[in-house]
């Protein structure tokens, strides 16, 4: 599979290259819409056009904050749709659609319109912002994944650091986790995020946890493929457990994110607890209010660590 890189980003992937992107006084750089920080590449135009889509019956949208799950659930899903087994052209970048991001795999209204459903959309908006207006408004299916915020905190640091579309920002662990508690990275707070999606949840949205999906692969598949109305055997089953491992995933050309320019370590650990790596005393107990205070009545039962 030959493909040429996707350059990092840069402004120039936006219709309206810099404009209204701002720069922190740390370095971290964000675009805000509807008051909420956003990458720079969620543009103002490519929102508009991901609040106009009309999804059809059998369609398809996954959302989560990010680092929580999605890229691994996307592979699930496609795994799901196609039988088991990879399709035999592109790469799971190009068969995802992510309409308010101008890079790394922007499409037009006019290519998804002309796609075959079941199309795949993929987004990491808040409910409020929802492609679509959101599973009240939408037909077909929408699924929210999320993660625990201590595991989430950790993947997002390391993923962020000396990235294009946060202006190289390189700062230290401690400077993280007040920006990230805050709710002043790239997609708000993850709380707001988090218990937003699950304030009302109609018979078209499915919600799920990345720990789960790890601790409870079959069963949670299971209940995936029956919200989707898609039979599932055993073999299949077996197949999509295979070909949506992490290492085969890493490992993967077809789903490892080799061909954009900084994903290349896209994949880093999968594991949960990588928080405690991180973490004081003193923040984990901080978390652990913010937890209690915003979460107490969450349909989501996180799991923080498995030893």
């Amino acid at each position: 599979m030959t493909e040429s890189k996707i350059p990092a980003y840069n402004d120039g992937y936006n219709e309206n290259g810099s404009d209204g992107i701002e720069e922190a006084s740390d370095g971290y750089r964000f675009r805000k819409l509807s008051g909420r920080l956003m990458p720079p590449y969620v543009t103002p135009l490519r929102y508009a056009q991901s609040r106009d889509v009309q999804m059809l019956d059998s369609d398809i949208s996954f959302c989560s904050f990010p680092k929580s799950g999605s890229t691994w659930l996307s592979q699930i899903l496609l795994l799901l749709i196609n039988g088991g087994a990879n399709p035999d052209k592109g790469t799971l970048r190009q068969h995802m659609i992510w309409m308010e991001a101008s890079w790394p795999f922007p499409k037009s209204l006019d290519v998804v319109d002309s796609m075959e459903s079941p199309r795949l959309f993929k987004s990491h908006m808040p409910i409020e912002m929802a492609l679509g207006g959101g599973p009240a408004k939408q037909a077909g299916k929408f699924i929210y994944i999320a993660r625990n915020p201590k595991d989430v905190c950790v993947s997002y640091f390391h993923f962020e650091t000396e990235k294009a579309w946060a202006g190289n920002f390189n700062c230290s662990w401690d400077h993280w986790f007040e920006r990230f508690i805050s709710g002043q990275v790239q997609r708000g707070s993850w709380f707001d995020h988090v218990v937003g999606w699950q304030r009302e949840i109609p018979s078209n949205l499915l919600l799920l946890t990345y720990e789960d999906l790890l601790l409870k692969f079959d069963n949670t598949v299971v209940k995936i493929a029956e919200f989707l109305g898609i039979k599932l055997t055993k073999k299949m089953l077996r197949q999509i457990e295979k070909n949506s491992s992490f290492d085969r995933m890493r490992a993967s050309e077809f789903a490892n994110m080799h061909e954009v320019e900084q994903l290349g370590s896209f994949y880093r650990k999968g594991k949960i607890g990588s928080w405690k790596e991180h973490f004081s005393v003193s923040q984990n107990d901080r978390m652990d209010q913010l937890i209690s205070e915003h979460l107490h009545h969450v349909a989501f039962d996180f799991t923080y660590e498995t030893d």
